[in-house]
């Protein structure tokens, strides 16, 4: 099945919010990340969304080479932490997205522009909260939104700089 553009920006929007914020989809455990790619995967061959085979020439191109073990047992092997193999994996997905797709890499920078264009938001949210419903009058949660802010854009920079994604940042 062809996926048209909206079908695309949806599914490489769901993967570069879960490279960035994986816990909320997941713990942050090997097998978790296993059950969800196994599920997937499964989706995808269900409607016959063909990324697979280009995913595993990237994890071969990577080092990553398709023998008996799956690609995430040997990053385990090799030393990286749990957090390095969500970004591992879903940077393969990404990419294999965007190599059947010509399109994909606008859609990954525009996703990563609009987060950054929401936490801006939210700092100024926070800065100055009005209102008397508005959730950051409380100074704890509004740590905690800062803390979730600092660790969102970290995630971001470390994202771009690895993959070498050009955004307007």
């Amino acid at each position: 099945m062809e996926l048209d553009k909206a079908q695309v920006e949806s599914l490489l929007t769901t993967l570069v919010h879960i490279r960035i914020r994986p816990q909320m989809y997941f713990s942050n455990d090997v097998p978790a990340v296993q059950n969800w790619l196994y599920g997937f995967e499964a989706a995808c061959r269900l409607f016959d969304v063909r990324i697979w085979d280009e995913a595993w020439k990237i994890y071969d191109e990577r080092g990553w080479d398709n023998g008996a073990m799956h690609p995430v047992q040997k990053m385990i092997e090799k030393g990286l932490s749990e957090d390095e193999v969500i970004l591992e994996v879903f940077s393969v997905l990404i990419l294999a997205l965007q190599r059947k797709y010509p399109f994909g890499e606008e859609i990954v920078v525009k996703f990563h522009e609009e987060m950054r264009q929401n936490i801006e938001k939210t700092r100024q949210e926070i800065a100055n909260p009005k209102g008397e419903f508005n959730v950051y009058r409380n100074e704890a949660v509004a740590q905690a939104e800062r803390d979730r802010i600092e660790q969102t854009l970290k995630k971001l920079d470390s994202i771009e700089r690895v993959t070498g994604l050009k955004t307007g940042n």
